[in-house]
């Protein structure tokens, strides 16, 4: 068994594992060698590269975490002699204040849609607010009517309720869905969707709708929330319908949206 798959083999949830052994194959592809090898030299250049590619600091953050983890353990392990990752230090998080989508954009990304299954997904995402690793975990057996009971991070579970448009589109790609597996959603190849297959669809379909906006998994989320913060939903119902464990993460979503509402009204103002 290599050194990632022995690592890979500790972590317990199926989304960690597939996110953790993603950043450490980025950062193995672009050093080339093996991790015995690997010094501090050949991490801060692995680090550039990201800046330099424009990733944001939180990703980059959270790959160099991630591979930080990774080489603790084989330190401890005595499958390495030295961490070359001890010193190596993550960015500062600088939060980017995206433009989020409106309801209008997000029909026009609909209207979009080149299938009845992308069509669903980007309803469901919209309605919901669920994450992406919850949407694509989804199994047929989950629903009851139309509530649906989805796994979480950490894998709590909790109830999503569709709401009847959303309903519908999934109804019509159930007409044409692809047999094989009990996840609803199925790619081309009958497997489960993945995570980048997903933005992929959401990118494309923006720039078909002609939104010129940096469309993500993510996206769908945020207008979400704001949704429900401009028709004064209590920030702790929105916290139980986003599956947050703590309130404060919750709570981003306002500042980020009350700090938008004081910019624009107090910059608005003639001062010439």
């Amino acid at each position: 068994m290599d050194k990632l798959s022995m690592y890979i083999g500790t972590l317990n949830n199926a989304n960690t594992k597939r996110n953790y052994g993603n950043d450490i194959r980025f950062m193995l592809e672009y050093v080339g060698k093996d991790e015995k090898d690997i010094a501090l030299a050949d991490l801060l250049a692995w680090k550039t590269d990201m800046v330099n590619n424009g990733l944001s600091t939180a990703t980059i953050a959270r790959r160099i975490g991630t591979v930080k983890r990774y080489f603790t353990f084989l330190y401890d392990m005595e499958l390495i002699d030295s961490n070359p990752s001890r010193k190596l230090k993550a960015p500062k998080i600088v939060n980017k204040v995206e433009p989020t989508l409106t309801k209008d954009e997000v029909n026009m990304m609909l209207n979009c849609g080149k299938n009845p299954r992308d069509k669903a997904i980007m309803a469901t995402l919209a309605s919901t607010g669920m994450r992406i690793s919850e949407l694509i975990s989804i199994k047929l057996d989950d629903f009851d009517g139309d509530d649906v009971s989805i796994v979480g991070k950490g894998n709590k579970r909790r109830l999503v309720h569709i709401n009847e448009k959303t309903m519908q589109y999934i109804k019509d790609y159930l007409k044409v869905r692809k047999d094989g597996i009990d996840n609803l959603f199925v790619s081309n190849q009958h497997t489960p969707m993945r995570p980048e297959a997903i933005n992929d669809m959401l990118k494309k379909s923006a720039e078909r709708a002609g939104i010129d906006k940096n469309v993500h998994n993510h996206s769908f989320r945020h207008m979400f929330a704001t949704c429900l913060l401009d028709n004064s939903v209590p920030i702790e119902q929105i916290q139980l319908c986003m599956g947050h464990s703590d309130i404060s993460v919750t709570t981003r979503y306002a500042r980020i949206r009350n700090e938008r509402d004081v910019i624009r009204n107090v910059m608005d103002m003639e001062v010439f």
